[in-house]
């Protein structure tokens, strides 16, 4: 197992979102606790490994925001370097436009002032250039193929759970009823060079080499806490401050020792291959 890469550089951006913006949300703020914890933590571990954090916190963590510094990133990034992005904060399901999802829902992250759709993640995935790796944490509901990728079999849930990371049922069909032409544009006109509107077929898959850590799967709830949220609550008993010296794998499975039984934290290897990066430790630039 390797620690790093020589001469690769490391590059972090970590956002954390404890409210949202009731104007584009329907009446709603979707108050939580830890996100913003969450963020910081990772971006002391991301710093203690050598990588140059950047933070986007609650009301910093607009789309446009998020969506410059992933488009920055990408220019810069070179082979041999290594990205890890991470999200805290509500996580979110829409009406699928684009023909890809089985059961016609994306996946979200409910940024401040409006969601980043999965298909927009997928996209910005792959502005990156073969050769770089990309480690991407979401610690929030309806996470598991967040990065856009095959569903997992959905199944009923027991959706009485406190301060769960997801945005009711009500307010996600208002928030898309008042703002549908948003989402639509969005999906349609924003990415509409790179997205064919073919089911499973995009314009530029991801070239980089990729993994990603969800807080659980598409059809269950991540849970807040009081200091942190529970998957990242148990990646940092797991990373013990560093001592951990296994790979995003091996991470992955301890986290799933300690996780509640309600929620399942997924691990996805996707984009270019890279025998290198399966072996090396976790969040070694």
């Amino acid at each position: 197992m390797s620690d790093a890469v020589p001469g690769g550089r490391g590059y972090s951006l970590h956002i954390g979102v404890n409210h949202v913006d009731p104007a584009h949300y329907s009446g709603w703020d979707g108050q939580l606790v830890a996100c913003e914890a969450d963020a910081q933590v990772m971006a002391a571990i991301a710093e203690a490994n050598g990588f140059a954090p950047e933070l986007l916190l609650t009301a910093a963590a607009t789309r446009e925001a998020v969506l410059d510094r992933l488009a920055r990133v990408a220019t810069d990034a070179r082979p041999g370097d290594i990205v890890m992005l991470t999200y805290a904060g509500h996580g979110g399901q829409i009406q699928d436009w684009s023909g890809d999802e089985a059961d016609r829902m994306d996946e979200t992250w409910c940024l401040f002032d409006s969601q980043l759709i999965d298909d927009e993640i997928f996209t910005c995935l792959g502005r990156f250039a073969a050769g770089v790796r990309i480690v991407m944490i979401s610690d929030s509901c309806h996470s598991g193929t967040v990065f856009r990728g095959e569903r997992a079999a959905a199944r009923n849930v027991d959706a009485s759970v406190p301060r769960i990371r997801a945005m009711p049922s009500s307010i996600a069909r208002r928030t898309y009823q008042r703002n549908e032409d948003h989402y639509r544009t969005t999906e349609h006109g924003l990415f509409a060079r790179e997205w064919k509107g073919v089911r499973q077929e995009l314009a530029f898959p991801v070239a980089a080499a990729a993994v990603h850590f969800s807080g659980c799967m598409d059809h269950q709830f991540s849970h807040d806490g009081d200091t942190n949220g529970h998957f990242t609550e148990k990646l940092l008993e797991v990373w013990a401050g560093g001592a951990f010296r296994g790979t995003h794998s091996a991470l992955h499975r301890e986290v799933l020792k300690r996780v509640r039984s309600d929620q399942t934290p997924q691990l996805a290897r996707f984009g270019g291959g890279d025998a290198a990066f399966d072996t090396q430790r976790a969040f070694a630039i």
